[in-house]
C-alpha cells in the first residue's frame, strides 16, 4: 500500500517504515513507533492488556463478548460442561466449545475435555467407540 504524505524526518533517519493505515480507522503512522507504543502499553498495564486481548479473541473467534462468556460461566456454575470439574486454580479459563461446521457455541469446557473432543474430531461415533472400548476392557 502506498503511503500518503511525507514521512517525518526523524522516522526516515531511524530507518522506520512509515505507512498510511486505512483499515479499522487507524491513522497514518510509523510501524516501528506504533509497535514500541503497543509494547510499552502492554508492559505498563498487563492486566488491562490481557483483558483487551481476551475481548478481541472472544469477539473474533466466537462472536461473543465478555458478558456473554461470563453469563455462560455463571450458568455452568464455573464448571466444565462435560466433566463438571472446576478449572485448575491459577490455570486456564474454561474454553469455548463450538461446532466447527455451524459455529454454534455448545458450552464451556476445561482444557482436558476440550482437547479430548478435538482429538475425536467432534465425531460422536468415534467417541462412543472409545467409551465401548474402555467399558469392554475394564
Amino acid at each position: 500500500m502506498k503511503s500518503r504524505g511525507r514521512p517525518r524526518t526523524d522516522h526516515a533517519q531511524l530507518d522506520h517504515e512509515y505507512v498510511a493505515y486505512i483499515a479499522r480507522g487507524k491513522s497514518n503512522g510509523c510501524v516501528e513507533c506504533n509497535r514500541r507504543r503497543e509494547r510499552a502499553w502492554r508492559a505498563a498495564d498487563p492486566a488491562r492488556a490481557r483483558k483487551s486481548a481476551q475481548i478481541g479473541h472472544l469477539r473474533y473467534l466466537y462472536g461473543i463478548d465478555v458478558d456473554e462468556y461470563n453469563e455462560m460461566f455463571a450458568r455452568q456454575g464455573g464448571r466444565c460442561a462435560v466433566c463438571n470439574e472446576l478449572p485448575l486454580e491459577g490455570g486456564k479459563r474454561l474454553g469455548v466449545d463450538h461446532d466447527h461446521m455451524t459455529g454454534k457455541i455448545r458450552g464451556l469446557l476445561c482444557a482436558r475435555c476440550n482437547l479430548t473432543l478435538g482429538f475425536v474430531v467432534d465425531n460422536p461415533q468415534l467417541l462412543a467407540s472409545l467409551a465401548n472400548h474402555i467399558l469392554a476392557s475394564g
